[in-house]
């Protein structure tokens, strides 16, 4: 071999070390883009259905006067008003789904975790649009789609994961603690979407 095809076969395996790196980070930053897009679309789905509920609430304190005193029995409406809202929500975008189930264990356990239920419910509908037996593309289960790996760490049998309310009790768990960790809801729902993947997408670009 000569000096100058020595010379020709170094650039050439320069060129497809080049094209690999390229090609990872390409695919790297079109991951990161793709797990932003989709926490902002559980945010998206939050708000519109949040300003739903605000607006039903904004109305009934306007009934009552604009100094009225939030009493139990007001609160205790505005869970009833709230839980009609969310039983035709999910009605709406699945009609095969049991709606009533599903909105009674979302309150429950956002209120035990002390997470908004509207979030809850946005992110419910992204992840299996309240299908209750959803499969992931890497075999997440359930309405809030929880991975084999990450079940044990929140009290979840394997064998129950399409338990409607112990599949939303771990969900809500999982969410409040990122919620809690971040202090950011963006962040905390990127988290919650990108799953073990998380940690090597911060290294490498800001979320």
């Amino acid at each position: 071999m000569t000096e100058q095809q020595a010379r020709l076969q170094l650039v050439i395996f320069c060129w497809v070390i080049v094209g690999f790196l390229l090609l990872s980070v390409i695919m790297l930053s079109n991951k990161v883009y793709r797990l932003s897009n989709e926490a902002q679309g559980y945010r998206d789905v939050a708000l519109r259905y949040g300003s739903d509920i605000q607006g039903v609430r904004n109305a009934h304190l306007e009934s009552e006067g604009r100094n009225v005193q939030l009493t139990g029995k007001i609160v205790e409406l505005h869970r009833e008003v709230l839980k009609e809202r969310m039983v035709r929500r999910v009605m709406r975008v699945n009609p095969k789904a049991p709606a009533e189930r599903i909105v009674d264990a979302v309150l429950r356990w956002s209120e035990r975790f002390e997470v908004s239920p509207v979030l809850v419910l946005a992110v419910i509908e992204q992840e299996s649009h309240y299908n209750i037996w959803a499969v992931g593309p890497d075999g997440e289960r359930g309405l809030m789609q929880i991975s084999k790996p990450t079940a044990p760490h929140l009290g979840l049998p394997w064998s129950q994961a399409f338990n409607v309310d112990l599949n939303i009790q771990a969900g809500v768990k999982y969410l409040s603690w990122h919620l809690a960790k971040f202090g950011n809801e963006r962040k905390a729902l990127v988290r919650y979407n990108g799953g073990q993947e998380y940690p090597k997408l911060v290294q490498q670009r800001k979320i």
